[in-house]
């Protein structure tokens, strides 16, 4: 348990170091490349809540997960759940985060155009989706590893949506896409929890 949980956790360090890097060469990773390059408008890599919590909170959460109840998963699961997560990732990125790229340019997305950043970030969050589409669907959980789990995404989703906003004033922050946001991606977390409850609920005895 301990090798799986120390190498998903250095793989999704590995993905976000990546990033860090190709965010750097575009100027976009501290306040200060920003300010400098960009005149100051934008939200950096490192200026983004989302980003400290995709490396302390999701990374190690994920691959507790693995290391927890990957050896429930089938192959046929994991291949339909990475598949599933990819759509998820690319619709989130080009329909989500693109229309407020102007207005409101982070490392992921700035000028209308997905950045380097951008694409491994892409890449973190397909390998996050399938990971918790595996989790709800096809393990056995117990209550308080469950809520932890789901309350950690639930607090990454308002994170990353409701930030961008606020970068530019409060005003900002609270508007009807990033709520929107937050209700869909919560309303899908409930009905994860629903279908965990009903997979890890004990069988009669016949």
């Amino acid at each position: 348990m301990l090798k799986r949980f120390a190498f998903w956790l250095t793989l999704q360090w590995l993905i976000l170091a990546t990033a860090a890097y190709v965010a750097h060469i575009d100027h976009f990773l501290t306040p200060a490349e920003v300010a400098h390059w960009h005149d100051g408008f934008g939200l950096s890599a490192m200026s983004h809540i989302a980003t400290w919590l995709d490396a302390l909170l999701l990374a190690p959460l994920m691959a507790l997960t693995v290391a927890k109840f990957s050896q429930s998963w089938t192959e046929e699961k994991i291949g339909v759940c990475a598949a599933i997560a990819f759509l998820i990732s690319g619709y989130v990125h080009f329909v989500e985060y693109a229309p407020d790229s102007y207005k409101k340019p982070t490392a992921v997305f700035h000028d209308g155009h997905l950045t380097q950043f951008g694409l491994a970030h892409l890449v973190f969050m397909a390998l996050v989706f399938a990971l918790v589409l595996l989790f709800y669907t096809a393990s056995k959980s117990g209550v308080g590893y469950a809520l932890l789990f789901s309350f950690a995404l639930g607090a990454h989703v308002a994170a990353a949506a409701i930030q961008p906003g606020w970068h530019l004033g409060a005003a900002e922050a609270f508007n009807q896409h990033a709520i929107n946001i937050i209700v869909r991606s919560w309303m899908v977390i409930a009905l994860g929890l629903w279908v965990l409850a009903v997979r890890s609920a004990p069988r009669p005895q016949r």
